[in-house]
């Protein structure tokens, strides 16, 4: 394996870096919030999308869009209701002596955030592209492939639903 990094090393490790800033600068509440509403967001989408679907018809009449738009406005609505909590909660936490707790805190999670975000964007790469050569020479992605066979092994239900939503792209992407 080449040790010299490709662009997709950049770019994940870009992401990594910004979100551990971004996680020191929220501080804890707020990415614990963050990561807890993706997490919940995608299970709940997941295991709900299909129950919205008929209430959506009217609006989104693709057949292949709709289920694709049911998961994506139950994701955002768990978003805006975690984001609403952390607000709440940070205004009644805010105490001057834990900032620096709460900031280093807040930057784990921030990384831990990173590293899931990257996790997904290699798991769609190698479901579309499997044998891309960027893929084959990275740097980084046999450290994240640890974490996503970890979730893989774990949360079996979750790649059953990304390989269903894969086929209903248009074009069938699986």
């Amino acid at each position: 394996m080449d040790t010299q990094l490709n662009l997709l090393d950049i770019g994940l490790l870009i992401i990594l870096i910004f979100t551990g800033i971004r996680g020191f600068t929220r501080g804890f509440i707020d990415e614990i919030a963050g990561f807890a509403g993706i997490i919940i967001g995608i299970y709940l989408s997941s295991q709900f999308y299909p129950s919205l679907i008929p209430h959506i018809s009217g609006f989104v009449t693709s057949p292949t869009w709709q289920p694709i738009t049911a998961w994506g406005v139950i994701f955002v609505v768990v978003i805006i209701i975690t984001a609403i909590v952390a607000n709440s909660l940070r205004k009644l936490f805010q105490l001057t002596s834990t900032m620096l707790i709460n900031q280093m805190l807040g930057f784990a999670i921030g990384m831990a955030k990173g590293i899931f975000v990257c996790a997904i964007i290699l798991g769609i790469l190698k479901t579309v592209l499997p044998d891309a050569p960027f893929l084959q020479n990275s740097v980084v992605t046999p450290y994240l492939d640890v974490f996503i066979n970890f979730v893989k092994q774990h949360l079996p239900d979750l790649e059953k639903t990304q390989e269903e939503l894969m086929k209903k792209l248009p074009g069938g992407l699986s």
